[in-house]
């Protein structure tokens, strides 16, 4: 007995005279076989291309990072902050940083902030503004720094004639000394000797004196050195330039030279010995580091500036830019607040201590510092947010945070003290929670921050290839058409292949061999990036997900029984070659996690060894 309902519908592993399978009327399961020869029908790449499974691309240097919380300031820091950003134009996280670095300048020797008898922390900060041209960095940076300029230029005023009469009285001795040391060494007269010792001592009485000297923009480490032991033992760089990031740069410098700028952040004592010159000892040295630059001052830094821990003591911060929605008509910085800002500034800048004052917190401040700490140590672990280039930057964070806790209760109490001994010793757990709402903003930034150090030529070739990529509109593009394109610029086999590798381990495309050979090599296009392209074009063998006929595949010469849903009690056997392909390795690509983590770029760590790289192609 016929029956319409009954029938079977049966595609075998032989195909029509043309290759292809044909399609049948079988039922109420005809659409789900037909989609399933459609299928069969298909080109392989193509085939093999929808199949593909696709993460996000994760962009080479456009990191989400929040903007600075600028209520951790109190007024008029504040408010000064707010009107230097909007009067300039500029993100709010260029004066803000800037304002942090201002308060270290002034306060650097002055406060140490202590949790426990055995954990000490130093008031200074090293920091660090990176953003690209014409975003108005220096008029940013002068704004909140002209305060500590004008406090230098008028101490130097005081102090010019002073120094300029100790000088003369020096060179007076010294002269006379070395007149009786002329004498003294003809004839060996006792009389000359003694002349030559009470000069001496008057000399050690009458030390030298020098132009106070608060900050410096630019400086040898040579001179850095001087400028400490001429002014206490202190110094801040304050520089709108990237000029100390180019020393860093400097392959050539040695260990005395990094300890130079490596020490003063704990403290620790500096010793020059010079052959010219006399020995140098400073005792608790102390510096402020706080620069604007460009993004590319901190790209390809030889490897001891990481390895010494240099850049693991910044505060970095790179703020997306506002360029294209700047405006032109804007308020001007209202004059009583520019008084009230400088003299704020200058007061802390004129308070003196013979001795580091030590803040303390409060029990419960205590409570949510350990807490804090558990948190960020638990990131350390496998699959954390801190993984190897993170690493020393982290292990200073907390570290960096009771710095700001530091700077931020002493700037509190300064609108209501009048001078320093009058300032609380105890940091409240509200100003430390102020503090701690930079955590997530340092460790943003800081990701992005090693993600550019990162960038190097290999990443800027990879841009370049996407670009003509994706100017293929194409989901499938052969590898010869894009050499043909880039070989002018990106030169070499090797060079070629790093780039392929960086997109391929960013997710914008798979890499794959495939044509009538199956040794022809392909690039697949993330559907997302395509989507995204400007023009792209829609291919009629572009992936349309919603039409991918899901299946399992099973051993070639076994059958699968698919169970049309219409009819439960019937069924179309379909017998299904699998194509599988080989995966083979290649010394040249990164192997990509599964599933990136949030510190996507920096996870790469791209070298020419050969070593460090493994591709797997389809």
């Amino acid at each position: 007995m016929q029956d319409n309902q009954n029938q079977l519908l049966h595609t075998t592993k032989a195909p029509g005279l043309d290759g292809k399978r044909r399609k049948t009327s079988g039922g109420a399961g005809e659409h789900l076989a037909n989609e399933l020869i459609e299928t069969l029908n298909k080109d392989p790449d193509i085939l093999a291309y929808e199949q593909a499974k696709w993460e996000e691309p994760v962009t080479f240097d456009k990191y989400p990072v929040p903007p600075f919380p600028v209520n951790i300031f109190n007024e008029p820091m504040r408010s000064m902050v707010k009107h230097v950003a909007e009067s300039i134009q500029t993100p709010i996280d260029l004066p803000a940083v800037v304002g942090l670095g201002v308060l270290s300048t002034a306060l650097q020797k002055k406060f140490n902030t202590s949790p426990n008898s055995s954990w000490c922390e130093k008031s200074n900060l090293y920091s660090v503004s990176l953003s690209d041209p014409s975003t108005r960095k220096s008029a940013a940076f002068s704004k909140m720094t002209k305060p500590v300029r004008q406090h230098e230029k008028e101490q130097q005023e005081k102090m010019e004639l002073s120094v300029i009469n100790r000088k003369a009285e020096r060179s007076a001795l010294e002269k006379r000394k070395d007149a009786l040391e002329r004498e003294y060494a003809k004839d060996q007269n006792p009389e000359f000797l003694e002349d030559i010792k009470k000069i001496n001592k008057h000399l050690q009485e009458i030390p030298e004196l020098y132009l106070p000297t608060l900050s410096t923009d630019d400086a040898t480490p040579e001179a850095l050195v001087s400028l400490m032991h001429q002014n206490g033992g202190e110094i801040s760089i304050l520089s709108a330039e990237g000029g100390l990031f180019e020393r860093f740069r400097n392959r050539n410098i040695d260990q005395i030279k990094y300890d130079v700028y490596l020490k003063p952040y704990s403290g620790d004592s500096i010793q020059i010995n010079r052959q010219t010159r006399d020995t140098q000892i400073i005792e608790n040295p102390t510096m402020t580091i706080c620069i604007t630059a460009q993004p590319s001052v901190i790209k390809e830094l030889p490897s001891p500036v990481h390895e010494r821990g240099l850049m693991a003591r910044f505060f970095i911060s790179i703020p997306n830019d506002n360029l294209g929605h700047r405006k032109s008509r804007v308020p001007e910085i209202p004059k009583d607040l520019i008084h009230k800002y400088e003299s704020f500034i200058r007061k802390l800048l004129n308070w003196k201590t013979d001795e580091t004052i030590t803040l303390k917190l409060s029990d419960d401040a205590l409570n949510l510092l350990y807490d804090t700490m558990d948190e960020v140590e638990a990131e350390f672990r496998e699959n954390g947010a801190f993984h190897d280039d993170l690493k020393a930057w982290a292990g200073k964070l907390i570290g960096q945070l009771l710095r700001v806790a530091g700077l931020l209760h002493v700037s509190y109490q300064a609108t209501k003290a009048k001078n320093i001994t009058e300032v609380d010793t105890t940091i409240s757990k509200d100003t430390l929670a102020s503090a701690f709402q930079l955590k997530e903003y340092m460790i943003s930034h800081a990701e992005k921050a090693f993600g550019v150090m990162k960038q190097n030529q290999d990443y800027d070739d990879a841009e370049y290839l996407l670009k003509h990529i994706l100017n293929q509109n194409s989901p499938i593009v052969a590898k010869q058409t894009i050499h043909q394109i880039v070989k002018k610029k990106i030169r070499g086999i090797e060079r070629m292949q790093r780039s392929y590798d960086i997109l391929e381990y960013h997710s914008y495309i798979q890499q794959a061999l495939g044509g009538k050979s199956g040794i022809k090599g392909l690039i697949w296009v993330n559907p997302s990036v395509l989507k995204g392209a400007k023009g792209a074009k829609k291919s009629h063998n572009s992936p349309n997900q919603d039409e991918i006929v899901e299946n399992t595949v099973i051993e070639e010469g076994e059958k699968e029984t698919l169970v049309s849903p219409n009819a439960p009690n019937k069924t179309i056997d379909v017998e299904i070659s699998e194509q599988k392909e080989e995966k083979q390795e290649s010394p040249t690509t990164p192997v990509s996690p599964k599933k990136p983590e949030k510190n996507k770029l920096i996870e790469a760590n791209y070298t020419t060894s050969q070593s460090d790289y493994k591709v797997v192609k389809v």
